[in-house]
């Protein structure tokens, strides 16, 4: 699983700052290996299927993008659709663990 670190600094007006790093190599080595393998396609109802491992700062960095919460991006079907868009784009190909159609 990824690491998740975060950096909390006092700014010298008072402010803090808050960062985040996330190391996704490990992630994005078992996309790659599940996409090559297809470990994630069936002959059955690909519904629910895994299709991507999506690094948690990227996800915020899309909902901060879009001006929405998380939660609304798990529920919200106009985010859902956006999200599944973002996967298709070939600058994200390496967040896919599915070759098929999303």
């Amino acid at each position: 699983m990824s690491d998740i670190k975060t950096k909390v600094h006092k700014n010298s007006d008072g402010t803090i700052t808050i960062s985040t790093h996330q190391d996704v190599s490990s992630l994005l080595e078992q996309n790659n290996y599940e996409a090559i393998n297809n470990v994630n396609r069936t002959s059955k109802d690909t519904f629910g299927r895994k299709v991507a491992s999506i690094p948690l700062n990227l996800l915020n960095m899309w909902c901060k993008e879009w001006g929405i919460t998380m939660h609304q991006l798990s529920t919200d079907s106009t985010y859902k659709a956006k999200l599944m868009a973002r996967l298709r784009d070939r600058d994200y190909l390496r967040l896919r663990t599915d070759t098929g159609k999303i």
